[in-house]
């Protein structure tokens, strides 16, 4: 069993998300990008572990999908919130940047809620 065999094991009967993903992968190893290689490497492996918590409900559909990607992105955004200015800070807008490349056209941050600013919420 080589690489790439248990990679197209694993994409039968994959998501369209999955498969552009598991591309993108495949090229940023390619070219050298360590950066969208770690990131497109972290989706993917949270795609698995969703479908492993499935169990036998078959694979995950693009609804599911979207959603997994949808909470990475958030996690990437409230990291960036934490970090000082500097070089994980720059890291992680990076990663931002890819994943939002696989977020749902229909996708937008207007409808979630906004945090008041720090001033507020300790006079809360």
């Amino acid at each position: 069993f080589t690489y790439t065999k248990l990679f197209l094991v694993w994409t039968v009967g994959s998501t369209s998300i999955k498969a552009r993903i598991l591309a993108d992968m495949k090229s940023a190893m390619q070219s050298g990008d360590s950066v969208r290689r770690g990131v497109t490497r972290m989706l993917l492996s949270e795609l698995k572990y969703a479908e492993a918590a499935l169990h036998n409900s078959g694979p995950l559909n693009e609804e599911m999908a979207d959603n997994m990607i949808i909470a990475h992105y958030k996690r990437l955004r409230s990291s960036v919130s934490i970090h000082p200015e500097g070089r994980n800070k720059q890291l992680l807008l990076a990663q931002m940047a890819i994943v939002a490349d696989y977020l749902p056209k229909d996708y937008s941050e207007k409808n979630e809620l906004i945090e008041p600013p720090i001033e507020l919420s300790r006079a809360l």
